[in-house]
């Protein structure tokens, strides 16, 4: 048997300590409106997390494979699809799905977008996010695009070619038993759409063999559009740039892709301006 290796650095243990905080935070602050005892099933839900890791290790090394990884991905699409149907989004007490519908009402009804919901939230993500949920918008489910965010994430681990390597599954696994990714697809949130997005663009600027002016350029537009999504992914990108060129000295480089990124994110902001 292949001994467990995920937890074997400092910065694994410690990424995995916050992984169970977070979720110990999210199942006793949301599971308190559900029940009286949320607080001791909150600390049992986190010995499980903590024994998961061990429980996973002793599982044969052929049941990690790409057919296994589908066939799990299949059911919890399912389940996830199942949920939506059930799960009354407006009884959560959650805005984030109100934030888009508000947006792109008023958008397409002549106003300003930018102007707060019903519950005096003011939508405060970037143009672009808006334009990836608006397929999901006219669908009338904004948990589907959640999903496939979450199906996005797996696949990017297939083009890594982790799928077949125990450490990459065992993280899916985690966030199957993360209660806090659950919460955030029952309420409709699409965080894990921000940040998948940016792991794909990540991924082919790294992947990039001969980098030239135009492609610099080309990627760095892209980067702008990933950019208009959430405030959030602007520090991965920037420690990524730093790592990718300055680290190396490539000043030119991280110019180029730095002031295409910032350009193409301003030009997001101006059709709602003019």
């Amino acid at each position: 048997m292949q001994s467990f290796i995920y937890l074997r650095n400092t910065t694994q243990i410690i990424s995995y300590i916050i992984f169970l905080f977070i979720n110990f935070l999210f199942s006793y602050k949301y599971g308190s409106r559900f029940c009286d005892y949320a607080l001791q099933l909150s600390f049992i839900y986190i010995l499980v997390l903590i024994l998961l890791p061990f429980a996973i290790n002793k599982v044969p090394k052929r049941f990690f494979s790409w057919k296994i990884t589908s066939a799990l991905l299949l059911i919890v699409s399912i389940f996830f699809v199942i949920s939506f149907l059930l799960i009354d989004v407006e009884k959560l007490r959650v805005d984030r799905w109100l934030i888009i519908n508000t947006f792109l009402d008023n958008l397409l009804n002549g106003r300003y977008p930018y102007i707060p919901t019903q519950e005096n939230n003011v939508p405060g993500t970037f143009p672009f996010y808006y334009i990836l949920a608006f397929p999901f918008y006219i669908v009338g489910e904004i948990g589907y695009m959640a999903l496939f965010g979450f199906l996005g994430f797996i696949y990017l681990f297939k083009k890594l070619g982790k799928l077949t390597n125990r450490n990459a599954l065992f993280a899916m696994i985690l966030l199957l038993f993360s209660a806090s990714f659950f919460w955030e697809m029952f309420v409709r949130s699409t965080i894990i759409v921000n940040i998948v997005v940016l792991l794909w663009y990540l991924f082919y600027l790294e992947k990039m063999d001969e980098v030239n002016l135009r492609k610099l350029i080309g990627m760095g537009i892209i980067g702008g559009f990933v950019l208009s999504t959430r405030s959030v992914v602007a520090v991965p990108m920037l420690i990524y740039f730093i790592y990718a060129y300055l680290r190396r000295r490539e000043y030119k480089r991280f110019l180029v892709l730095s002031i295409s990124v910032l350009f193409t994110f301003i030009l997001t902001f101006l059709p709602l301006y003019i």
